[in-house]
């Protein structure tokens, strides 16, 4: 049985490496035509290349749980078209042992995927965020695309970039009072984190405007001292990355920081679970592909499986972006949203071998 785990796996470990390296290549050059669309001087075809590569870790992590269920069906494909799968299942092999061998090069892949996504990819698409806005910062007449907001009590924050020391480039910053009324905003051209007993951001090239009722007054400063609650860390997972790119630790960090500042942690909370939830989508999409490979599709060609399966990816991906806002419109419990999808494909898959069995 040893042997037969370690030829199903290499396989399916085979198929899911070539997959991989087909998913993102076409994505990688994607990636770059989206970047040059653009009609920035200062943004040239190095920056986009630089900048891609940089997120390269993080696409590899979101593509790899459809990867791993396309290359199982193309493995599995592989073994029907040789007929090994009657021979194995006439050795009196069933189809849960089958599964179960598939299920190991598969989990593999995707341990292998979360270790790339605490690690590596959160820090290296930070990188490819900073190396962007400096990059356009080259020419003082070109502004951000984005802007990247921090919610302190009564101040709000808006952030152009946070370099990978941990440094801010271009900050606003606003407080209002009880009633809502704007009483100061200042705006700094970088902030530096001095981490000491009573640690503390420092301001530099500030111009700071007070609103007192119709008076307005506008203070220059070299330097100022801002003492606030964000830390790098917060302000880097926060102002730079959607949730879906951070890691799982940085996303409890960020939860905590919104519950605590009374804002809506939903989005963040659905990133959680997602992630949380990953190897049981993974195992209910590898037992969709199984069904396929000795069901509807046993007589198909490994195109039409390839094609069959990129198809039923595609559905499971639009269906999981579709049904996440929904259940934050209609206030549905993060966890359902989450884990319904996933049942669903466990449920097509299991049903349909139970059939065949």
């Amino acid at each position: 049985m040893l042997i037969l785990d370690y030829y199903i796996g290499k396989i399916i470990a085979v198929s899911t490496v070539l997959v991989l390296t087909v998913f993102l290549s076409v994505t990688i050059i994607f990636g770059l035509i989206d970047e040059l669309r653009g009609s920035n001087a200062s943004y040239q075809f190095l920056d986009a290349a630089q900048y891609v590569a940089l997120t390269i870790p993080c696409r590899i992590y979101e593509v790899l749980p459809y990867v791993s269920f396309i290359g199982a069906l193309v493995g599995l494909s592989i073994l029907s078209t040789n007929s090994e799968i009657v021979v194995l299942r006439a050795a009196g092999l069933s189809v849960e042992r089958i599964f179960g061998s598939v299920m190991v090069p598969v989990l593999g892949f995707l341990a292998l995927g979360i270790i790339v996504g605490e690690s590596v990819a959160a820090g290296s698409e930070q990188a490819a965020e900073t190396y962007k806005a400096q990059s356009l910062q080259k020419r003082s007449d070109i502004r951000f695309q984005e802007t990247y907001w921090y919610r302190e009590g009564s101040l709000f924050m808006s952030v152009d970039a946070i370099t990978t020391e941990g440094d801010l480039v271009g900050i606003s910053q606003y407080w209002q009072n009880p009633s809502g009324e704007l009483v100061l905003s200042r705006r700094a051209a970088s902030a530096e984190y001095r981490s000491m007993e009573s640690p503390y951001w420092l301001l530099r090239g500030v111009t700071e405007t007070t609103f007192n009722g119709l008076d307005v007054s506008i203070q220059n400063y070299p330097e100022k001292i801002w003492r606030g609650r964000a830390t790098p860390r917060l302000l880097g997972t926060s102002v730079l990355l959607d949730p879906n790119k951070l890691s799982i630790l940085s996303l409890y960090y960020q939860i905590s920081y919104m519950e605590r500042e009374g804002l809506d942690a939903k989005p963040y909370q659905l990133a959680l679970w997602q992630k949380c939830f990953q190897p049981l989508m993974v195992a209910g999409l590898a037992l969709v592909a199984l069904y396929f490979v000795l069901g509807p599709l046993r007589n198909s060609g490994i195109g039409s499986r390839v094609a069959s399966g990129v198809f039923v990816g595609l559905v499971f991906k639009y269906f999981q972006d579709l049904f996440a806002p929904i259940s934050l419109i209609f206030e549905l419990p993060v966890v359902l949203s989450v884990i319904l999808p996933i049942l669903i494909s466990w449920a097509l898959g299991w049903y349909g071998l139970k059939r065949l069995s």
